[in-house]
């Protein structure tokens, strides 16, 4: 494992269509926070809209929420990924956001805790405080209560940065079932 380095580089959006890399201090990590040597991260929409115009109000951040990479300090706390599989330092993971906690989805569903009404998305976390929150950078440090899936087992890149925009596609099959009864579409349709 490569020794964590005093400073890092991280994108950070500072105006439209204006990136700035700048060099920073490595953050340290508490007992409950994780901090992950970045691998790649992909480009969603949602960046472009935000280097584009900033419709949010974020600027300024550190873009990224489709990365993954190589834990290279843990929390001691952190023992386990979000469905339980043991965490260990040299772990691939992915990560994207950190839930509330609060709302009922987190209390009562927790299989959908990616429609958190209250959470934050690592990537999409506004000021300077969280230039280390995002994918776009060398490292990303995981907040406490971020969760993190320990995805070692898949050792290609490319399969691992698919896994959020493959999350969003099963996201939006699910959604259409609950909205549309395609059944019924179908039936229309042979008339």
């Amino acid at each position: 494992m490569s020794e964590i380095k005093a400073t890092a580089k991280v994108a950070v959006l500072t105006g439209e269509k204006k990136i700035e890399v700048r060099k920073l201090p490595v953050p340290e990590i508490n007992d409950d926070e994780v901090l992950v040597k970045v691998e790649g991260c992909g480009i969603c929409g949602t960046d472009v809209h935000e280097y584009k115009g900033d419709p949010f109000g974020y600027i300024p951040i550190q873009l990224g929420h489709e990365g993954t990479g190589t834990i290279v300090k843990l929390g001691k706390n952190v023992t386990a990924d979000y469905s339980g599989k043991p965490l260990n330092v040299g772990d691939k993971i992915v990560t994207g956001l950190k839930p509330c906690g609060v709302c009922d989805t987190c209390k009562k569903d927790p299989e959908h805790i990616h429609l958190c009404d209250g959470g934050e998305i690592f990537g999409l976390l506004p000021g300077e405080e969280h230039f280390f929150n995002g994918w776009f950078g060398e490292y990303i440090k995981i907040n406490a209560g971020g969760v993190i899936f320990n995805v070692s087992d898949m050792e290609d890149l490319d399969s691992r940065l698919l896994i959020e925009p493959a999350a969003v596609v099963v996201h939006a099959v699910e959604k259409a079932k609950e909205i549309f009864n395609f059944q019924a579409l179908g039936q229309i349709h042979r008339l």
